[in-house]
């Protein structure tokens, strides 16, 4: 549903225009050898769930992971700024 919003791309909250901010943020367990990607819509809005997930599967190293997927999604159109942070725990 989301994937087809009209307004998927507009901005509902940035640092800077307020003087106090409400950060969203959410606790998940985690354990050794979980892997964690903070990623740009430059990534999402050009590969899929999937796409993404075999990226991740196929490379252990988180360097090599963020640059597949950036690559990836540059090679789909890459009509945003892209940007991919890996974290191996």
């Amino acid at each position: 549903e989301a994937e087809n919003f009209i307004n998927k791309s507009a901005i509902t909250r940035a640092v800077g225009t307020e003087e106090k901010i409400n950060p969203d943020s959410k606790s998940l367990p985690m354990e050794e050898g979980d892997i964690v990607l903070m990623v740009t819509d430059g990534l999402t809005n050009e590969l899929t769930d999937d796409k993404i997930k075999d990226i991740v599967k196929a490379n252990k190293d988180p360097y090599q992971i963020s640059t597949k997927l950036i690559e990836a999604a540059i090679d789909h159109g890459g009509r945003d700024n892209i940007t991919v942070t890996t974290i191996l725990l």
